[in-house]
C-alpha cells in the first residue's frame, strides 16, 4: 500500500507545480489568515478518488471538506491538500502534501511531499521515518544548542500574544527560532534533525497527523502544550521535538 500512496501523493505534489498562480482563484474562509483556492479544492478531490481506490472502505477527512464524526474501528483518511496555502498562493516555495491513514486514534501510516525539493516523507507504525527512502532520526541537541519552528495559527489570531512571549523566551534560550508557514513540514524537520523543537498553539488533524507518526518513529516526542497526549478528532495545541530539547522545553514552560 505505501508504494501506491507514495504515488498519489507524487501526483498531487504535481498539481501543485502545475498551477497557474495568476489565475489562481483565492478565497478566504474563517479569517483572513485562513485562505483556500481552487487548487487546494481540485487537490483534496484528487485525493478523495484516488485514495478510495486504495482502500474503499476507509472514510475520508480533508482540510476543505472539515471536520467530521469518525468510527473508532473504521480505517480513516485524514489528508491536507496543501498545508501551507498562503506559501502556495505567494509563490513561496515551502508548502507539502500531507496524507495520514488512520484507524481509531492510531495513526497507521504518514506521507508529508514538498514537491518544490521533491522530498518525501514517510513513515509506517514501528518500522521508522524515511526522507527519499533514507532513514532519518530527530536530533540529539538541547534546547540551548538548537534551532526552534513555530507557527502562528493565523486564522485564530486570540493566540498571537502566548505564541510570540513564547516565541521570545525560546529566542532567548535557543540559537534562533524560524517561521516557516507549513506545520507539516516543520515537524517533518524535527523528524530529520533540520530543527530541534516545534510548537503551535493552534492546529487541525490535518495539519499534525501523518508528520505526528513520522516525528515518533524518527525517536521524537509529541504532546499537547497542555502536557496531554496528543489525539487526531479536534483542534489542538502542539509541541515536538528531539528528547533533549523537548525535555528542556517543558522545564521552562511548566
Amino acid at each position: 500500500m505505501m508504494e501506491r500512496l507514495m504515488a498519489i501523493i507524487k501526483k498531487a505534489g504535481g498539481m501543485i507545480l502545475a498551477a497557474d498562480l495568476e489565475h489562481a482563484d483565492v478565497e478566504v474562509k474563517s479569517t483572513r489568515g485562513d485562505l483556500r483556492t481552487n487548487y487546494d479544492t481540485a487537490v483534496e478531490e484528487f485525493l478523495r478518488r484516488e485514495l478510495a481506490l486504495v482502500l474503499p472502505e476507509a472514510q475520508f477527512i480533508g482540510e476543505e471538506s472539515g471536520l467530521q464524526k469518525r468510527e473508532a474501528d473504521k480505517y480513516c483518511f485524514i489528508v491536507d491538500p496543501i498545508d501551507g496555502t498562503a506559501n502556495f498562493t505567494w509563490d513561496y516555495h515551502h508548502s507539502a502534501v500531507s496524507i495520514a491513514l488512520a484507524k481509531g486514534e492510531r495513526i497507521l501510516a504518514g506521507l508529508v511531499y514538498n514537491p518544490y525539493l521533491d522530498e518525501l516523507f514517510h513513515a509506517r507504525a514501528g518500522e521508522g521515518a524515511y526522507l527519499n527512502g533514507r532513514l532519518i532520526q530527530v536530533s540529539q541537541r538541547s534546547l540551548r544548542d538548537g534551532l526552534i519552528c513555530f507557527g502562528t495559527s493565523p486564522y485564530d489570531k486570540t493566540k498571537a500574544a502566548a505564541t510570540f512571549s513564547l516565541a521570545r523566551l525560546l529566542y532567548e534560550k535557543s540559537l534562533d527560532v524560524r517561521r516557516s508557514g507549513s506545520a507539516a513540514l516543520d515537524l517533518c524537520y524535527v523528524a530529520c534533525g533540520r530543527c530541534d523543537l516545534f510548537y503551535e498553539m493552534s492546529l487541525y488533524p490535518w495539519d499534525y497527523a501523518a508528520a505526528a507518526l513520522i516525528v515518533t518513529e524518527a525517536g521524537g516526542m509529541l504532546a499537547t502544550m497542555e502536557g496531554e497526549e496528543l489525539r487526531f478528532s479536534d483542534r489542538t495545541t502542539l509541541v515536538a521535538g528531539g528528547p533533549p530539547a523537548f525535555r528542556d522545553f517543558w522545564e521552562l514552560y511548566i
